[in-house]
């Protein structure tokens, strides 16, 4: 958590909200729109290693 934190300092902090108001503002809906993608994405990928997992260790069950 402290790590994404992290990030957002650094993308932010660079920023002068007086001198680009609205450069500010692009880069955090720019920022919410990735977000918005890649965690639906991050998502599925542990729902689908999950179900996989679950498969292995059922087959390895049936198997002994």
């Amino acid at each position: 958590m402290e790590k994404v934190l992290n990030v957002f300092k650094n993308i932010f902090g660079n920023m002068s909200l007086r001198k680009h108001p609205f450069l500010f503002l692009l880069q955090f809906i720019v920022l919410i729109i990735i977000a918005y993608t890649l965690i639906p994405i991050f998502v599925e990928l542990v729902v689908y290693i999950v179900n996989v997992l679950s498969n292995l260790v059922e087959n390895i069950l049936k198997g002994i």
